[in-house]
């Protein structure tokens, strides 16, 4: 693969700079071309699948601040098998994951930027009928600016067409710590843009509290107990009881059914807002700014 890396990046002009990391599908490098730095992501199977197809598709669509902008697209050719790749904006700084492995905690206040700019992205993606379907803070960059962006969007799921996943499959597409349980349980027609409020509820939860809000006192950090529950559709955990100001706010964005999640993206914003309104002083006064 490093030899494939040195062509192409020698057939589009790029230099290369280093490996940014590993997905499911695809190996990332940080590139730069002309004084621009950029991501060339490189598929890990050869061949070009419907995946990709829509993918790319989808991200010529979007037209975002908080999400990543692709430049270019197109196959490569190493020892005679094509191999699809894909050009996107660098963004720089680091993910919320590698921030929240690294022991870090963020203030209230970029907390709270952070869910302002993700939530109107999901009413962006919503009037475009994506749902991303991996939204975790592996797939959130912040940059020095104290902005968030949303990237990787190979498991996208673009409502106006036919789904990809096969029907007899027991689990869909996703990350299942982040999943909702229409994810989970592969129901494809509740899968919509409030499947994605549920990911991003996890992931607030997380940032915020340092918890899974199916979590329970006595679970171990990402036990499969909490993912099971989450599956299940049985009730939240001791954890956010515990919280009782963050409770309603959570178990709302993060309810088992979709139909009981936050109708709209202005409800959900307005939720938020009163919700960071009225609590703000009971959590991570240590990291206040």
């Amino acid at each position: 693969m490093v030899d494939h890396v040195g062509e192409l990046c020698a057939r589009l002009g790029f230099q290369l700079i280093s490996h940014l990391g590993s997905g499911a599908f695809k190996n990332a490098y940080r590139v730069a071309k002309d004084a621009q730095e950029l991501v060339l992501k490189i598929a890990k199977q050869p061949g070009a699948t419907a995946r990709d197809a829509r993918e790319i598709e989808s991200l010529r669509r979007c037209d975002h601040p908080g999400i990543a902008r692709i430049i270019d697209s197109g196959s490569s050719t190493h020892e005679g098998v094509d191999y699809q790749y894909i050009v996107e904006s660098f963004c720089g700084g680091e993910s919320l994951g590698d921030i929240l492995r690294g022991g870090g905690r963020l203030s209230i206040s970029q907390i709270d930027r952070i869910a302002i700019r993700l939530i109107d992205c999901l009413g962006y993606l919503e009037s475009l009928r994506l749902v991303h379907r991996d939204i975790k803070p592996d797939n959130l960059i912040l940059n020095s600016s104290g902005d968030v962006t949303l990237i990787d969007f190979g498991l996208v799921r673009d409502l106006a067409n036919v789904s990809l996943t096969h029907s007899w499959v027991n689990m869909g597409p996703g990350t299942p710590f982040y999943a909702a349980p229409e994810q989970l349980t592969n129901q494809k027609a509740m899968i919509g843009w409030r499947t994605d409020q549920f990911s991003l509820g996890v992931t607030l939860c997380e940032l915020l509290l340092q918890f899974h809000p199916y979590q329970n006192i006595n679970d171990l950090p990402r036990s499969p107990a909490i993912v099971e529950r989450v599956a299940l559709r049985q009730p939240h955990g001791d954890c956010l009881f515990a919280h009782p100001s963050a409770e309603p706010f959570f178990q709302q964005m993060t309810h088992q059914w979709p139909v009981k999640r936050f109708a709209s993206n202005g409800a959900l914003i307005g939720a938020w807002e009163n919700f960071m309104n009225q609590y703000p002083n009971e959590f991570l006064p240590s990291a206040r700014p």
